[in-house]
């Protein structure tokens, strides 16, 4: 018995939600799908509106926007069934026993499919930037995350038995974008909750400009600075650990002030034709340490 949670947030999310209905009618199973939409504007409300009329699929329209964590953990307040299956919503399905994988590691903990991207880059120069990142960065192989498995975790495409989930949950205080699955997968790590990583990939479709893609950016680093000054972060995450490197050998103040000078150019090439990945982890590194001076 499976119910499938797909947070909405300005994306039509039809095709996903008729794919994933008819796997689920061919599992002959029970099933539910929940939809939330978190407040789009109107006309995807208009589009999606439709799914609510499929057997087994709920929609209901969150007029405040609750965020990635709140609304994730609403829906799984709501479910019926005990294996809670999370998807983001611009994602599409890459295999026809998408669900059946997943119910074979029913009971195995948090268990990861991963995403992917396509191959080819896209048309939209504006885009690049985030199809770049996500094929580099996230679009990695079972084998690659299992080394490891708590840092590796995602959000976008899981599943978990609800009595784990609960005993975790996405941490609420973690506003906007970035980081509420980073934390959830080290506390998932702390309750001993297990996390298996499997090929069961889905198609990362919602590609950000490269505006929007580095203002999210900036969003996830203040939730890590956030993380960070409270205690609740795991000191091993990469971009903290770069940077408690550079504290400890006495030249973090001397990369801010590369930094200070040296944000315009690492932004003008982010958003040029030719952007490197390298530029966006000095911007990051740049941001945290700035930001964790100022607390």
């Amino acid at each position: 018995m499976i119910s499938i949670l797909i947070p909405v947030y300005n994306y039509d999310i039809t095709g996903l939600v008729t794919e994933l209905h008819r796997q689920g009618m061919d599992l002959g199973i029970p099933f539910e799908i929940i939809c939330y939409d978190d407040g789009s504007q109107p006309e995807y409300k208009v589009q999606n509106q439709t799914i609510g009329l499929i057997e087994f699929v709920k929609y209901k329209e969150i007029e405040k926007n609750h965020g990635r964590a709140a609304i994730r953990n609403l829906m799984a307040a709501s479910a019926l069934y005990e294996m809670l299956i999370f998807i983001d919503c611009d994602m599409e399905i890459c295999s026809s026993s998408f669900l059946q994988k997943y119910l074979e590691y029913e009971g195995r903990g948090a268990v990861v499919g991963g995403i992917t991207y396509a191959e080819n880059p896209p048309k939209d120069q504006e885009k690049y930037l985030r199809w770049l990142y996500g094929v580099n960065r996230e679009s990695r192989s079972a084998e690659f995350r299992n080394k490891t498995p708590y840092g590796s975790f995602m959000s976008g495409n899981f599943a978990i038995n609800k009595v784990d989930f609960d005993l975790v949950r996405f941490d609420e205080t973690i506003k906007g974008y970035g980081h509420e699955d980073t934390l959830f997968g080290s506390d998932l790590g702390k309750k001993n909750i297990p996390v298996v990583h499997i090929d069961n990939c889905l198609l990362h479709n919602g590609l950000d400009s490269s505006e929007v893609f580095l203002s999210k950016t900036k969003n996830a680093v203040e939730n890590l600075a956030q993380l960070v000054q409270s205690g609740k972060m795991d000191p091993n995450i990469r971009l903290y650990k770069i940077y408690r490197r550079l504290k400890k050998w006495g030249v973090a103040w001397v990369f801010r002030i590369y930094f200070h000078f040296g944000k315009k150019i690492l932004l003008n090439n982010l958003k040029s034709e030719n952007p490197k990945l390298q530029n966006l982890d000095l911007y990051k590194l740049g941001l945290l340490s700035t930001k964790l001076n100022m607390e």
